[in-house]
């Protein structure tokens, strides 16, 4: 999962939100501490460690769509 985060982190960063690399660290962090299980709460969780103004809140909105989905079943 960390390297699927590490993609996602690329996809922000072209997405003109400036991710550092202590914030994808916290990212990770913060992934291990809420789990994967409910990625409704991961999804929020990231935003709050990701995204750090409207414009890029919105834009995390919009990319987390397709990049934290629910699991193929």
């Amino acid at each position: 999962m960390d390297r699927t985060l590490v993609d996602f982190v690329k996809v922000l960063r072209t997405a003109e939100i400036k991710v550092s690399p202590a914030e994808t660290l916290d990212a990770m962090e913060c992934m291990d501490l809420v789990g994967y299980e409910n990625r409704e709460f991961l999804k929020n969780s990231l935003a709050l460690v990701l995204a750090k103004n409207p414009e890029e809140k919105e834009a995390f909105e919009d990319l987390s769509l397709i990049h934290i989905s629910e699991p193929t079943r």
